[in-house]
């Protein structure tokens, strides 16, 4: 008993109280967190392992790749295709505006001199804007305003197409023409007649004057 009472004790003046623990604890700084240290001793050796294996060069393109790259670049690939296509189109809306600008002079012609070159210019870059438009946004305005402007460069194209391959003076002329040679026919026919019936006029008289003298 004797000896437990001294371990006892012992221990009882080897703790500290509890105020000297908290100054203690205030006093010594706070331990940093045992992450940082492993996290950066995991990232170094990510770096000497990118650093020891450097990028790989960029492979060749497979046999796919090549037909792809084909296609659209070369010289009857898709892009040449498209400078093609919209360089056509160009010359067919320069087609069409001069056939548009001919018809209109056929009806806007009397207004004043540059009524044609306005209408016609008007029409087709109505028709070139919708048409380009369309491929961002299709709406059903300017559907129909397209259709619309696509008509009316139709009718005036034909009516300065028509004019152009049967103008008005070559029109005139072969109907000039049809009637003249009918009044000539008539005139050659009516002449015949008269002179027919003035021969046998005199042929009768000519008998009745034997006639009497004879």
């Amino acid at each position: 008993m004797a000896q437990a009472h001294t371990a006892e004790k012992s221990s009882r003046i080897a703790l500290p109280p509890p105020s000297a623990a908290r100054k203690g604890s205030s006093a010594l700084p706070a331990p940093e967190p045992a992450t940082a240290p492993a996290t950066a001793a995991m990232q170094k050796p990510r770096k000497s392992a990118a650093m020891a294996h450097p990028a790989a060069p960029a492979r060749a393109p497979e046999g796919a790749e090549l037909m792809l790259l084909g296609r659209r670049r070369g010289f009857f690939g898709e892009e040449n295709l498209l400078r093609l296509v919209t360089f056509v189109t160009l010359l067919l809306q320069a087609i069409s505006f001069v056939t548009t600008l001919q018809g209109a002079t056929v009806f806007l012609g009397g207004i004043f001199v540059l009524a044609p070159l306005f209408f016609a210019l008007a029409v087709q870059a109505t028709a070139w804007f919708l048409a380009g438009s369309l491929r961002v946004r299709v709406t059903p305005l300017r559907c129909v305003a397209l259709v619309l402007a696509l008509c009316c460069s139709t009718y005036y194209s034909y009516v300065g197409i028509y004019n152009t391959v049967n103008p008005p003076a070559m029109y005139l002329s072969a109907e000039y023409a049809q009637v003249r040679s009918e009044l000539d026919s008539t005139y050659a026919a009516r002449r015949t007649q008269a002179f027919r019936t003035a021969q046998d006029q005199i042929n009768t008289m000519v008998s009745e004057l034997a006639g009497q003298y004879s």
